[in-house]
């Protein structure tokens, strides 16, 4: 992304033109980094809660807590899949102007990056149930 924008600058200052494809594959790049962020702070465990609260409970408690939440975001993301998905076969009938590819292949970008983080989160599950039943 950083080499695209650049290379849009340069090209513009320099040369005094422009490429008209560099800001619409910027805005899918960035939507890409949101969901791999997303996905990587899942994984390390860096997601948003109220930690301060939470770290009060027993280990057993805590699993729980955290199970239910996680229930709550697979919830969230089968949503995300299934509307995205819907939204995505919508791009088969658009072309972008810019790139002229059709539109259903950065749409796609939602539902694969749901399921990318829906994996995470049932991993987390697992493991989740996994701490829970050790913990009797």
């Amino acid at each position: 992304m950083l080499l695209t924008v650049l290379g849009q600058v340069f090209a513009r200052y320099v040369f005094r033109f422009g490429f008209a494809w560099v800001e619409e594959v910027t805005n899918y790049m960035l939507v890409l980094i949101a969901i791999f962020g997303a996905c990587l702070n899942l994984y390390e465990n860096n997601d948003i809660s109220l930690k301060l609260i939470i770290d009060r409970f027993d280990p057993k408690i805590k699993s729980i807590i955290n199970l239910i939440t996680y229930l709550f975001i697979l919830l969230f993301l089968i949503f995300l899949i299934k509307y995205g998905y819907a939204f995505s076969l919508q791009g088969l009938r658009r072309i972008s102007i810019t790139l002229g590819i059709k539109m259903y292949i950065p749409f796609l970008i939602i539902p694969v990056g749901g399921a990318t983080i829906a994996i995470n989160v049932m991993y987390k599950i697992y493991s989740n149930l996994y701490k829970c039943l050790k913990n009797k």
